[in-house]
């Protein structure tokens, strides 16, 4: 079978999720159905519920991030300065930057393509302890100082924070 494309501009391409019993060609959606494209015209039906499609959604931004990421670093080939080569961080390690952003570090596997890092949004670590988020961004996209707040599932600062200013943000 050879390969088919139908062509649409980002901008203005019709999107739509329609519930369960929605009729789609000869069938009715059987759940919530993604609909991209103009069903008068051509149009792609995305089964799978919510949960599904938002799973899709999160891959198209992943892909996406990646992306965008290689280009940039094709286009600024030098490392930043900030990234110490001393930082030992694990698979699993959740951290703060210091933008606020949460950050999950990838597998190894992840790490050794160039995306060491992940978003941290669709990992917990006690519910999904054999699966990590895929690897999105590179090593220096998480802006530092990092600080390591779980390691291994578990809390790394074990007392209650305080206002003492001297207190540093810990790292591996």
């Amino acid at each position: 079978m050879s390969q088919r494309y139908e062509c649409y501009d980002a901008d203005s391409t019709d999107i739509e999720i329609v519930p369960p019993g929605t009729e789609i060609g000869e069938d009715d959606a059987d759940d919530h159905t993604l609909i991209i494209g103009n069903p008068w015209s051509a149009a792609l039906a995305l089964f799978g519920g919510l949960d599904g499609i938002e799973h899709f959604a999160y891959r198209v931004l992943t892909t996406t991030k990646k992306t965008r990421a290689r280009l940039d670093a094709e286009q600024t080939p030098a490392a930043r300065p900030d990234v110490d080569p001393a930082e030992r961080w694990q698979t699993g390690d959740i951290v703060l930057a210091a933008d606020r952003q949460l950050w999950c570090r990838a597998d190894e596997a992840d790490a050794a393509e160039g995306w060491p890092w992940a978003y941290v949004h669709s990992y917990a670590p006690r519910q999904h302890a054999d699966h990590l988020p895929e690897g999105a961004v590179d090593e220096h996209t998480p802006a530092r100082p990092l600080a390591l707040l779980l390691r291994d599932g578990r809390p790394t600062i074990q007392t209650a924070p305080d206002d003492d200013p001297s207190t540093r943000p810990l790292t591996p």
